[in-house]
């Protein structure tokens, strides 16, 4: 428990623009948050918001973007509270994968995000769809017909938002 914190506040918060600094703390909060207890120690830390301002902070760095995706799709896995946490930065998310277009692993962690989020959530299908979501996995798909990875999981993120029938015709 007090890792967590000590990663949060000591590596992010000290380090904002350190981009190794960062890559590596989102490493560390990605590995930790398979586990469900610490899902919500890294959420009660800030950790959510934290990953955010990285994202923000280091918006041109790749590594950054991919960590830092990674560990959103992991802290999403089932857990509602994370989820409704995540889908407020929803921006942070389709401005990775549109400044990165170029960059598979943005994609491919992007789609693995936005999955997540929409599985069995009405409201968070609409909230991506009206973020341009859609688009940008659609994007992803074309940008990278290629990459098995980012065509998996782009798929996966239009299943889980065709589930939803208002979207279907936009899809």
């Amino acid at each position: 428990r007090g890792c967590i914190g000590i990663v949060i506040k000591t590596s992010m918060q000290c380090h904002p623009i350190a981009s190794k600094v960062q890559t590596e703390a989102l490493r560390t909060l990605m590995s930790l948050g398979f586990s469900s207890n610490c899902q919500d120690v890294i959420r009660k830390e800030g950790g959510i918001e934290q990953i955010f301002h990285a994202m923000a902070a280091l918006r041109e760095c790749k590594d950054v973007q991919v960590e830092a995706l990674k560990v959103l799709s992991t802290l999403a896995l089932n857990h509602s509270e994370n989820k409704h946490r995540i889908i407020k930065g929803i921006d942070h998310i389709i401005l990775s994968m549109q400044q990165h277009g170029s960059a598979s692993a943005v994609q491919g962690e992007g789609c693995a995000v936005l999955a997540t989020l929409s599985f069995r959530n009405v409201e968070h299908k609409k909230v991506i769809s009206s973020s341009g979501g859609v688009n940008v996995i659609i994007s992803a798909m074309c940008a990278h017909r290629d990459i098995v990875g980012v065509q998996v999981d782009a798929c996966k993120a239009l299943a889980s938002l065709a589930f939803d029938t208002t979207l279907q015709v936009e899809i």
